[in-house]
Formats: C-alpha cells, structure tokens, sequence
C-alpha cells in the first residue's frame, strides 16, 4: 500500500489498446492477480492517442511512465531501436507483412511479453511524438547485443503498432475514459493477450541475459 511504497495504487489505472473492442469498454481478465484480497485487475479500452497523450503528460510533469508492449517485434537489439521501418522485408523477401494490430492479436501473432518504462519523448514529429526514451531492466553489458546500457529509443510509428499498455493516474486520465470505471468489466478469458505478461516466471527464459 501507499506507506509502504510511497505511491498509492489505487491512484492509477491501466489503460490499453486492443482493436478487438470498443474504445471505451472496462476490460479484465479471469484468474489475472498474484495478490490475495485485492480487487481484480482492470483496463479502460482506448485510442492509441489516447496511451502517447498520457505517456506526454506524465513525462512533462517528471514521471517515469510504466508500460506493457510486444518487445521482441522490429526491435534492432544491437542499436537498442524499436521502429518498424528498420527491416526492408520487401527487398529481401519480394513481399512485407500485412497484418493489422487488431488481426495480430486475432491470430495470436502478437501480445504483451515485456514491461518496460518511458523516461524521456522527443516532440519534433509531426504529431507531437517522434521518439520515445525507453528505459529496460536489462543491466549494462559489454556484449555487443545487448545494446543502450539499459536504454532503447521507440519510434512514434512502433508505439503506435506494439505498445498495448500504459499506466495513468486516475487523476490524469481524460474525463470520457474516466467514466468506464463504473461500468461492469468485460471478461477476457485466462488465456488472452491482454492478460499475458501476468503468466508464471521461467527463469530459463532471461538466463542468457544475466
């Protein structure tokens, strides 16, 4: 709780982007919790605007902004660069991928594998965004593919495509989202991406990073 970790949870609320939905809709997802008694796990549907308006606003007012994303897609890991526009698949294959974001999730392709935290955003693009700063928990290394010391650059473009979840004070959150959190959630089932990075630890799986 709040004495003990400085910040009070119940301030903040998830807010996601899946196409497969209305924008608007309170979502959960069964079985999703790892602390006995607390309420169940919700996110507020909304635009993907909506997720870089709040990251922009938490940044300006010196916040670290937490956040879920599908890491392991158009991620340059030498350069610490997550842009889409790094693999020129046509040159290469004579063809690119097609698959929308709502039919990715549809067909299993992508989904929530990593947490990570927005530190910084560069507002030179034409929309206000142009690169997000990311900070990763991986620690710095001397191999050369482990990137950045920790750090990795976003493009507007892959957060538009990847990032699926962004964690907003209640207070912050734009009025017409606000109202979701009296509806009755829609419930995902156990096995759905929105729910993925809750699933058991393997340790196996971040051995070759240590």
């Amino acid at each position: 709780n709040a004495e003990y970790m400085g910040v009070d949870p119940d301030a903040y609320v998830s807010i996601v982007h899946d196409p497969r939905h209305p924008v608007g809709a309170l979502l959960t997802v069964e079985h999703l919790g790892n602390v006995w008694g607390a309420s169940a796990v919700r996110y507020i549907n909304a635009p993907i605007e909506a997720l870089k308006a709040a990251v922009k606003a938490q940044l300006e007012a010196d916040h670290a902004v937490w956040f879920g994303c599908d890491v392991g897609k158009e991620f340059y890991r030498k350069e610490s660069i997550l842009d889409p526009a790094l693999f020129q698949y046509e040159l290469v294959l004579g063809s690119k991928p097609t698959m929308d974001k709502r039919t990715r999730l549809l067909y299993g392709h992508s989904l929530m594998t990593h947490a990570m935290v927005f530190t910084a955003v560069d507002v030179r693009g034409p929309r206000g965004f142009n690169f997000f700063r990311v900070e990763n928990s991986w620690k710095p290394s001397t191999d050369a593919t482990r990137g950045t010391d920790g750090y990795l650059a976003m493009s507007d473009a892959w957060f538009s495509e990847y990032v699926f979840q962004v964690l907003v004070p209640v207070a912050m959150l734009d009025e017409s989202l606000r109202g979701a959190l009296t509806q009755e959630p829609l419930r995902l089932p156990a096995w759905d991406p929105m729910g993925s990075l809750a699933r058991p630890f393997d340790p196996s799986e971040f051995a070759a990073t240590e």
